[in-house]
């Protein structure tokens, strides 16, 4: 297929670059992209986040949101007698992020608009409209639990925002097959997993013991790892019950490392939790980390009780730090996760079975190397960042090319039958 013959413009929409799993990928990958056929450019709508400064510093030129845009504490809006102004608030705030959209791209005619998590994808959409500019690329990396906690924008997506975006990625299958179902058309679909740098990734992680020593964990303690942050959707009230249940067939020194930001005020809730079971010992709450990959080092299992996914990031770095996985089999975590063989998946919510399966792996330390090391095999052959760059790659040049020629984009895995 030809290349673009001249730069191409991409302009990138997400809320904020706050530090989660969506942010952190485009943080590996844009900088990525090559900037001989494409100029990439973020837009943070919402407020910039402390990722922000990093993406800058890699190239990749981060817009502002428009000064009038609330700062974070304010975009939840007035709640109980306040809903009303609050629904009033937030569109004008929608209105005025389109109105800024459309003036970007006015001003800088993007050939791609990508919106990357569900609002993104509605100011995109309009802003397209209003502007006359460029084509919208969306990208989905969670379940769509959300049209049922918002049924009028489940309708809004379904009805007229799947309609008018020119592409969709899904990062996961069961991803891109809910996105089919909700009409999407099958030529603008396309499964783009996320990656890790693995040269990188691997200079970050350090030897047990050491890990274990920077910790303040015993030598030979099991010690189990989570890295989300404390959404109630994360399922952290399941895998305490799930301790508890647990605690008595476990050995006697065992720990579980929890990294992860608490931005629905969750924490206090969780840690009264911990206490009233007697896990207070156990149980250590780290808050936000940017040393992950220590924390995997010095654990010997990871877990994750999540009841929504998409192809969570948390897992595919636990797998190249050769941990056997204990996850939920939601989402796209079955394509990660190998029962019996890379880990052990238990249904949501199942905090009995989330315990049998942590004293399986607790008692068995040959069992958890053997898996460990065949989820690491894995990864290296599925999760590699270069990968994911040559995919969203492919796609921007696809998109491109269809724009400036005015025709309909077909993705190209399309073009060869098949998504894998």
């Amino acid at each position: 297929m030809p290349q673009v013959p001249q730069t191409a413009k991409v302009l990138v929409i997400i809320p904020s670059l706050e530090v989660g799993g969506a942010e952190m990928d485009l943080l590996r990958v844009l900088p990525r992209i090559d900037r001989s056929r494409f100029k990439v450019d973020v837009w943070t709508f919402q407020y910039r986040g402390e990722l922000a400064d990093r993406m800058s510093a890699a190239g990749i030129r981060v817009i502002d949101p428009a000064p009038w845009t609330p700062d974070p504490s304010f975009a939840a809006g007035p709640q109980g007698s306040g809903a009303g102004l609050g629904r009033i608030t937030a569109l004008v705030r929608l209105f005025r992020n389109v109105a800024a959209g459309a003036r970007l791209l006015r001003a800088h005619n993007y050939d791609v608009i990508h919106s990357v998590l569900p609002s993104s994808y509605l100011i995109a959409v309009l802003a397209c409209t209003a502007a006359l500019r460029g084509r919208v690329l969306m990208s989905r990396l969670s379940q769509n639990w959300y049209q049922s906690d918002h049924p009028l924008f489940g309708f809004v997506e379904r009805q007229i925002l799947h309609r008018t975006a020119a592409a969709a990625i899904g990062n996961a299958k069961m991803i891109v097959d809910e996105l089919r179902a909700e009409g999407i058309d099958e030529h603008k679909l396309s499964l783009v997993r996320n990656g890790l740098d693995i040269e990188q990734f691997d200079r970050s992680l350090a030897d047990r013991n050491s890990a274990r020593k920077q910790l303040l964990l015993p030598a030979e303690a099991f010690v189990l790892s989570a890295v989300a942050n404390l959404h109630r959707y994360k399922g952290y009230d399941d895998l305490i019950a799930a301790l508890a249940s647990a605690q008595p067939r476990l050995p006697d020194e065992w720990y579980l490392l929890v990294a992860g930001s608490d931005r629905e005020g969750n924490l206090e809730r969780l840690q009264q939790a911990a206490r009233l079971k007697g896990l207070e010992k156990n149980v250590r709450f780290l808050g936000p980390r940017s040393d992950v990959p220590l924390i995997l080092s010095a654990a010997d299992v990871h877990v994750t009780a999540s009841h929504s996914e998409g192809l969570p990031n948390n897992v595919i770095e636990a797998m190249f730090a050769r941990l056997p996985v204990i996850g939920t089999a939601v989402g796209g975590i079955p394509e990660l996760v190998e029962d019996g063989k890379t880990g052990l998946l238990v249904a949501s919510k199942d905090s009995e079975g989330l315990a049998q399966a942590i004293v399986e792996l607790a008692i068995a330390p040959t069992k958890r190397i053997a898996m460990g090391e065949l989820g690491r095999a894995v990864a290296e052959r599925r999760f590699d960042v270069e990968r994911t760059v040559i995919e969203l790659s492919a796609i921007y040049e696809d998109l491109v090319l269809s724009h400036r020629e005015n025709r309909t984009y077909r993705s190209r895995q399309q073009l060869v039958g098949r998504i894998p």
